[in-house]
């Protein structure tokens, strides 16, 4: 995943990882730089790969519900920690 759709996507998740999970169509507009059909396909391939989890909506079987994944969270917490080393020294 090294496209910057990812970041957009990946980045808002890790700010709101405290808030309740979030339902997969409202995953869309955290990406407001591509089409709504083109964030379908990227959240789609973000589960595939692990980054994302799915899982049921206990009061509306309709709704996917997504969360960070633990090896995102510890991929994005490393990230973060090696740009903040690397700017503290400028």
């Amino acid at each position: 995943m090294v496209d910057l759709h990812y970041s957009d996507l990946l980045t808002q998740m890790w700010v709101k990882r405290h808030d309740a999970p979030k339902p997969k169509t409202e995953l869309y507009k955290m990406m407001p730089n591509i089409s709504r059909r083109t964030a379908v396909k990227y959240v789609q391939k973000a589960i595939e790969q692990g980054f994302l989890a799915e899982h049921e909506c206990d009061y509306d079987r309709r709704i996917r519900l997504v969360t960070l994944t633990p090896i995102a969270i510890t991929k994005i917490e490393t990230f973060l920690e090696y740009s903040s080393r690397c700017f503290r020294a400028v």
